[in-house]
Parts: C-alpha cells; sequence; structure tokens
C-alpha cells in the first residue's frame, strides 16, 4: 500500500510539473558593426550556431512541438550619391548546415532581394526560419547568413545593420544559446 502511494505521489508531481510549462526562453545578437557593401567588400557571410536543450516534459511541453524559431532582421541603409538612377539589390540568404525536414520552414523564401531606391534608400527586411528539434535529445544548429551587394550596383556605400533572435519552448535551466561568428 506505501509503495502504491509513494508511485501515485511521484507521478503527480510529474504530471503537475508537465501541466504547467514554463515561457519559452530567448535570446538575440546584434551584429554591432554595421557592415558596409561597397566595391572593397560587396559580400559578407556569418555562422550562426544554436544550442537548444532537450525537452524532459512527458507532455512534450504543453502537447506542442520542441520548435527553435529564428528572426534574422537587418536595417539596411544606401548613401547613394545624388542623381544617382540604378537601383542597388541586397541579397540574403540563409542555408542549414544539416538536412532540412518537411517541418522546418524559411519566410519568406530564399534568396531574399531588397531592392533599394533613391526615393526609397532604407529597408528592414525580416527572415524568419523554424526547425523542429528532437524532443528527447539535443538540438545543435548552425547556419550560414550571407549579405551581398549584387550587380549592377550604383555607387554609394549600403550599410547593413543585423539583429538575429532565437526562441525556444525550453526546459527551466533557459540553456538556450546563440552564437554569431564572422
Amino acid at each position: 500500500m506505501r509503495a502504491l502511494a509513494g508511485a501515485l505521489i511521484a507521478a503527480s508531481g510529474w504530471l503537475l510539473g508537465c501541466s504547467s510549462c514554463p515561457a519559452s526562453t530567448s535570446v538575440a545578437q546584434a551584429v554591432t558593426e554595421p557592415v558596409a557593401l561597397d566595391a572593397t567588400m560587396a559580400q559578407t557571410s556569418y555562422v550562426l550556431s544554436l544550442h537548444a536543450p532537450e525537452q524532459r516534459c512527458g507532455c512534450r511541453w504543453c502537447d506542442q512541438p520542441p520548435v527553435l524559431s529564428l528572426a534574422f532582421t537587418g536595417q539596411v541603409q544606401w548613401s547613394g550619391p545624388p542623381g544617382a538612377v540604378a537601383e542597388p539589390v541586397v541579397r540574403f540568404s540563409v542555408t542549414p548546415s544539416f538536412t532540412a525536414s518537411e517541418a522546418d520552414a524559411m519566410v519568406p523564401a530564399l534568396p531574399l532581394d531588397v531592392v533599394l531606391t533613391s526615393e526609397a534608400p532604407a529597408a528592414e527586411p525580416v527572415v524568419r526560419a523554424t526547425h523542429l528539434c528532437p524532443d528527447t535529445d539535443v538540438c545543435d544548429l548552425s547556419y550560414q547568413l550571407t549579405v551581398a551587394r549584387v550587380e549592377p550596383s550604383p555607387a554609394g556605400a549600403i550599410g547593413v545593420l543585423l539583429t538575429i533572435d532565437a526562441t525556444f519552448p525550453s526546459e527551466p535551466d533557459g540553456s538556450l544559446a546563440l552564437s554569431v561568428t564572422p
């Protein structure tokens, strides 16, 4: 009888922990020095490394799959010379270093081309990626983010400031990690 009571207490504790899932954890990192896309450097790439913890909730985090979400936000500014007629294009590409599954998504479809004009010399493109992590293992991923100035391009530098945000329905230790390296 005592063994049965102990098992019931343990099971109820497990279920209670599962019924009130902690909020998702998130991390963000900005490339603090703006990228200058010009004649000397028309393209730059970054490697994004992510670590998401194993999910240990028997109800799969309130019946939600462990989806890792990324948002790549760029602040693009063209300082074109007066009277420039041509329109520069900035291309954003995000390539996973793993084989993406059907559950993964990239919105909008890539590459994403941003056209700048003398009337609209600034833009804030956003790319969102999601990846379904295994619910019984850690999720270690990496992506390559490439930002390029596409020819034909007129004179004048294009500055790009990048911010990357990651969100994950993390276990309570909150061990979601993100690093960005050139």
